[in-house]
């Protein structure tokens, strides 16, 4: 952080005046395939391989997390991978898990509330909020194919760090659909 400087006066050190739209999300990576027959549950015990830790906006940072953690997401969601079986989501949810993240955006996305989400999670309101935000946009985008995606929601979606895979998933479309309608509108 001391190597970066201030977006807004350009001068001081991050380190000591960040900016308020930035943050740093740790995001460690289990891969428990490496260690057969081990409880997959978290706990005090160090079980990550690796992290990584962007410098961004929260929803592109988990995003982009997301999507280099080598578990074969494109991100957050928007990739088909979601659970729908409301039993299963709750039962994830009740104690912490390398994919705890994964069951929260699936619980949101099935209608679950952010209140029953807090309740078994512990998971502050803020953060519950931010991801419910990236549920909101991606319902809004679902409405529309490529073709018909307004210019501003196309936008939208890459601030918060959705790839062009993400929106072509959304969307019903080829990723290289995305990157030329994008491309297309400079």
């Amino acid at each position: 952080m001391d190597e970066l400087y201030n977006q807004i006066t350009k001068t001081s050190s991050a380190y000591f005046e960040p900016t308020l739209d930035y943050v740093i999300v740790k995001f460690p990576r289990w891969n428990f395939d490496k260690f057969e027959g081990c409880d997959s549950t978290l706990g005090l015990q160090m079980k990550s391989v690796g992290e990584v830790w962007p410098l961004v906006v929260l929803s592109r940072s988990a995003s982009k997390s997301l999507s280099v953690l080598e578990i074969s997401r494109n991100g957050l969601g928007a990739d088909a991978k979601y659970w729908t079986n409301q039993d299963q989501i709750l039962d994830r949810l009740k104690s912490p898990s390398w994919d705890r993240v994964f069951r929260i955006y699936d619980a949101m996305r099935i209608g679950i509330p952010k209140k029953t989400i807090y309740e078994m999670t512990g998971i502050d309101h803020w953060f519950l909020s931010q991801m419910e935000e990236l549920i909101v946009l991606e319902h809004e985008m679902e409405k529309y194919n490529i073709h018909e995606l307004p210019r501003e929601l196309l936008l939208e979606a890459k601030m918060k760090g959705y790839a062009d895979r993400q929106i072509a998933h959304l969307t019903r479309c080829w990723e290289s659909e995305v990157h030329k309608k994008r491309l297309d509108q400079g």
